[in-house]
């Protein structure tokens, strides 16, 4: 059964780029079936992709294994530094911001108590007048 290069990507969740990288590889190209200009795909050569993408994959989910691994065994050393000091960061610069919000609250009264005050003499000045 000859597939398209989409529906050989729907069918092994991949995207039609990761096909045509595969296919311009040598062991797959002398396995490519032309038909009308378009490159298909035969169920031999799907089978090769299919393992091929497998073996990747395999490889890859290995990769985050050991690195989750390796992040795992740093937690359990003791050796949390980075994320110390990271956090240590954040939390001077939450103390910072809520100074200035309570720097800025500030301001607003006494802008208000100003205000308020410019107000009641402008109310004396006219009953004065």
């Amino acid at each position: 059964m000859l597939r398209t290069v989409e529906e050989t990507a729907i069918q092994l969740g991949v995207s039609k780029t990761t096909i045509y990288n595969k296919l311009k590889l040598k062991e797959y190209k002398a396995r490519i079936v032309k038909k009308q200009g378009k490159s298909m795909v035969d169920d031999s050569l799907f089978n090769l992709i299919q393992e091929g993408l497998k073996v990747k994959n395999e490889v890859e989910n290995k990769e985050i294994e050991n690195d989750v691994n390796a992040e795992t065994s740093i937690d359990e050393d003791g050796l949390l530094n980075l994320n110390k000091e990271l956090i240590d960061n954040l939390l001077e610069q939450l103390k910072e911001k809520d100074k200035q919000i309570s720097e800025l609250h500030r301001l607003i009264e006494n802008n208000q108590i100003l205000l308020k005050e410019e107000q009641k003499k402008s109310e004396q000045q006219l009953y004065l007048a």
